[in-house]
């Protein structure tokens, strides 16, 4: 148990404290009702990693362990530019990295995954322009790095265990809230209305 002390110290030092200028700032202008501090949140993602690292340890030799592992170790990366900044570009694209040590796990190539986020965004990027919807760059890579984990979400269904492929079908589901909650800027959406409750939500 004791490689666990120093993360444990961490997430309460984190639960009684703010952060400092850059967490207490993004927490008042997102006017979240909820108490939980951005640093909170952030030290569960650093929790998660620390805890496959420990328990994974002695099985580094394994590729998938390590691709699970680096995966892990991006996301904590990505997240950072997520939770603490408004600089969103540099956390989508490690979550797109996050993706391709996924895609390593199911023994396909990064190409094979690159071609489907491409031709997935591409597609939303057509038919944006037909609706006369235009996306700007944050919201294609948004798209690109949805198309890589939904198709890792494919991949872990039919080649992994139940696990992995539980764990991918929540984060896709979670990240679909997350794109609701980054839609208003993009949609106008008549207050009151259930997909305006939902953004609201997520």
């Amino acid at each position: 148990p004791s490689p666990l002390v120093l993360p444990f110290s961490v997430f309460v030092f984190f639960s009684m404290n703010h952060f400092g200028p850059a967490g207490n700032t993004i927490h008042k202008r997102h006017n979240l009702r909820c108490n939980v501090n951005p640093a909170v949140k952030y030290t569960f993602i650093i929790l998660c990693f620390s805890m496959c690292l420990i328990k994974n340890i002695r099985k580094l030799r394994l590729t998938s362990v390590r691709c699970l592992l680096a995966g892990l170790f991006f996301t904590v990366l990505a997240d950072y530019f997520l939770v603490f900044t408004y600089n969103f570009i540099p956390g989508i694209l490690l979550f797109c990295i996050v993706q391709f040590c996924y895609c390593r796990i199911f023994d396909y190539s990064l190409l094979f995954l690159a071609e489907n986020g491409l031709l997935g965004a591409t597609l939303v990027w057509i038919v944006s322009l037909i609706l006369h919807f235009p996306l700007d760059i944050t919201a294609l890579l948004a798209f690109f790095y949805f198309f890589c984990l939904a198709t890792n979400v494919f991949l872990a269904w039919q080649r992994s265990g139940a696990w992995l492929s539980l764990g991918l079908t929540l984060m896709l589901l979670c990240d679909i809230h997350v794109g609701l909650s980054a839609l208003p800027p993009y949609l106008s959406i008549s207050p009151g209305t259930p997909l305006a409750l939902w953004c609201k939500i997520a």
